[in-house]
């Protein structure tokens, strides 16, 4: 088969280019009812045009996305605090909103603590913490009994001496045991 010259897919595409002009809502509607028939080969095509772009502008789409993020910084981080701070009222009204060893409501304070002790452990092996860990408890639905509120002194103590000081306050006065 003879190929087509210049001249002639030109021409071609001139005339594509006119009856289109001519017919444009035709040609909408006949493309929509064949998308709507077709959706598999939509479907395909969209991929892989998208990896015949990607492939073809990777370092440009990269760069590009770097330049955003060097230039909307201040952007980045107040989204991403506001969702931190989110999450955390979130988890705090779900606790309790005050700590369950010496009764602090401070929320700049609280923070959640592993009832068995086990956080370091499970940091090592993995588990999330900080905004990652309030959105998995979240959609847990808040699990008891695996956490708990504590202030940062009382999450540190426990942490560290396996005990808080709080608990030796209340049983002097009163006999009893706080945490």
């Amino acid at each position: 088969m003879a190929r087509k010259s210049k001249e002639a897919i030109e021409r071609g595409n001139q005339f594509s280019r006119d009856y289109y002009a001519k017919n444009t809502e035709a040609c909408k509607q006949m493309t929509k009812a064949w998308r709507e028939a077709n959706p598999d080969k939509v479907r395909q095509y969209r991929k892989n045009a998208w990896r015949k772009r990607y492939s073809e502008h990777a370092a440009e789409e990269l760069a590009r996305i770097n330049e955003w993020k060097k230039r909307n910084k201040s952007k980045i981080a107040l989204g991403s605090s506001v969702s931190l701070i989110a999450e955390k009222l979130a988890f705090l009204e779900a606790y309790g909103n005050c700590c369950e060893c010496c009764g602090d409501e401070r929320f700049e304070f609280l923070t959640g603590d592993h009832v068995n002790g086990n956080g370091a452990a499970l940091r090592r092996a993995g588990e999330k913490f900080g905004y990652d860990l309030y959105r998995k408890l979240r959609l847990m639905g808040y699990p008891k009994g695996e956490y708990r509120l504590l202030c940062m002194n009382c999450n540190f103590a426990h942490g560290k001496y396996g005990y808080c000081p709080h608990q030796f306050e209340a049983n002097r006065e009163y006999g009893l045991s706080a945490c």
